[in-house]
């Protein structure tokens, strides 16, 4: 027989099998015995499954037989572990028994035989980096997170909790509600399109490996499950924790055979967590991987949408009313994210490019969003690297893409004489108008050919003063002289002359 999970009824007829059998009574701990056995479970957690199956064990032995310790009797070096404990904390063998209480202890026991394991059983394993007295140290220095909570949720506990990882849905793990059948692919992941950076788990794994683990810093904070999520995993372990903010710190905790993980305890609805998670947990003073601006693009966007929240509501009211600008309730919604001035912008192209409602009658384009649009509406245009050109078309057309900002005119338009000498193939420019200029309807035609006359302007301005230096040889010539740069040169600190 082999271990294959965590649950009491799993263990208990193989401990019962291997005292039947005479068999690996000799192991001197739990953990060689499971090795022995065979063990297709998490081996952080198995030795305390095999303690507490044990008790049971012991329990049962006493109520029917009045034997003491059956498992001490058998597997004798076991007791030589200081934590070794003969029974389960809740019972008391000198209590008097009758045949209605027995009856009441079975029934209780099958429905943990077949149900849940109770976690506060366990005992912490303080030889690990997340024990007692770190728990205590960082609930001492490190800092709290009530003012933080404030229009989102509150603290479950008030202190940091030492809380044992089963009980927490893994990071990016999909998960079913229990009630619709619906399935979170992702769980309740709050970044847009990053589960795990490598990188990162592997920096905070050396540290957790290294016993370094800042009591000063922010801690992990996870959320409690609505019913309709939790769930018993396959160790019998009611998973009731989902977390908020610290998907790399537990991951990396997990890649240390970590048992417990120090955290806070919130209560919070589900339709706040990824705002909050974005607007507060994932700020860059706060997360070992700070948000990016695609992280609260999508967070805004997932409240835009989602009929629960007040921000759809605003939208809504909004719309009927025609009196405000949707633009403007979104720009208000994100002061709530704590964002530098010249992040809005960037971010504000996000969610107007790609949220499904329409917020404002211009898009602006950004580089990524250039290329976005070609990639999108004009796949045929395939992309060229090495040129002064960015993209060919099966026709042979020569296609730049660029805004038409700052001197960029000027770059193109050195580009087409470039292009000349290549061939006689076809030149598209293909651009977008600055991300600042005032387009509107009435004046969007004046504002596009302004960049084509700018970039012819600069042809001819080129065209006629090499006429001026080269043909006629009328022209003003400049000089050219260098600053000094090398050792030789420093001696009179003049200007180099070019010659």
């Amino acid at each position: 027989m082999v271990i294959k999970s965590c649950r009491n009824c799993d263990i208990i007829p193989i401990l019962e099998k291997s005292i039947s059998n005479q068999d690996g009574l000799n192991c001197e701990t739990v953990s060689e015995w499971a090795n022995y056995i065979g063990c297709e479970t998490d081996i952080r957690f198995v030795s305390f499954a095999i303690a507490r199956a044990g008790r049971e064990i012991n329990k049962i032995a006493h109520q029917n037989t009045g034997e003491y310790d059956r498992i001490g009797n058998n597997f004798t070096h076991w007791k030589d572990n200081p934590h070794y404990r003969v029974f389960p904390k809740n019972y008391k063998p000198n209590n008097p028994t009758d045949l209605t209480k027995m009856t009441t202890m079975f029934s209780n026991l099958n429905q943990e035989l077949i149900g849940k394991v109770n976690t506060e059983d366990q005992e912490v394993n303080e030889n690990l980096v997340f024990n007692s007295d770190l728990l205590e140290r960082c609930r001492k220095h490190s800092p709290r997170i009530v003012k933080s909570l404030k229009g989102y949720g509150k603290l479950y506990k008030e202190e940091l909790q030492l809380v044992d990882m089963r009980q927490v849905h893994p990071a990016g793990k999909e998960i079913r509600n229990n009630k619709t059948g619906e399935v979170l692919p992702k769980g309740f992941q709050v970044r847009s399109d990053m589960l795990i950076d490598s990188v990162n788990r592997v920096a905070i794994a050396y540290d957790i490996s290294q016993k370094d683990w800042d009591p000063y810093a922010e801690q992990i904070i996870l959320f409690l499950l609505p019913e309709e999520y939790k769930y018993t995993n396959n160790d019998g372990i009611e998973v009731v924790w989902g977390i908020l903010n610290g998907n790399h710190r537990y991951d990396a905790a997990s890649q240390q055979l970590q048992e417990n993980i120090i955290s806070w305890l919130v209560d919070m609805p589900l339709n706040k967590i990824r705002k909050y998670g974005n607007a507060e947990a994932n700020r860059q003073k706060n997360s070992s991987k700070p948000r990016s601006n695609q992280d609260i693009a999508v967070s805004v966007m997932m409240m835009m949408d989602d009929p629960t929240t007040k921000l759809h509501e605003d939208l809504k009211k909004a719309e009927e009313s025609g009196k405000i600008k949707k633009i403007d309730i979104v720009k208000e919604e994100l002061k709530d994210y704590h964002l530098h001035g010249n992040t809005v912008p960037a971010i504000l192209r996000i969610i107007i490019h790609e949220s499904k409602q329409e917020l404002s009658e211009r898009k602006d384009y950004d580089s990524k969003r250039r290329a976005g649009y070609i990639s999108e509406f004009y796949p045929e245009y395939f992309k060229v690297t090495g040129k002064d050109w960015d993209y060919e078309t099966r026709e042979g057309v020569r296609v730049i893409l660029i805004e038409s900002s700052g001197s960029n005119y000027v770059i193109v338009a050195h580009k087409i004489c470039k292009m000349q000498k290549e061939n006689n193939d076809p030149i598209s420019i293909v651009f977008s108008n600055a991300k600042d200029a005032k387009v509107t309807k009435e004046n969007r035609d004046a504002i596009r050919r302004k960049f084509q006359t700018q970039i012819y302007g600069v042809i001819k301005e080129m065209h006629d003063g090499y006429d001026k230096i080269f043909d006629k040889k009328t022209a003003v010539v400049p000089t050219f002289e260098c600053l000094p740069e090398l050792s030789d040169e420093f001696d009179t600190n003049q200007l180099i002359r070019v010659i």
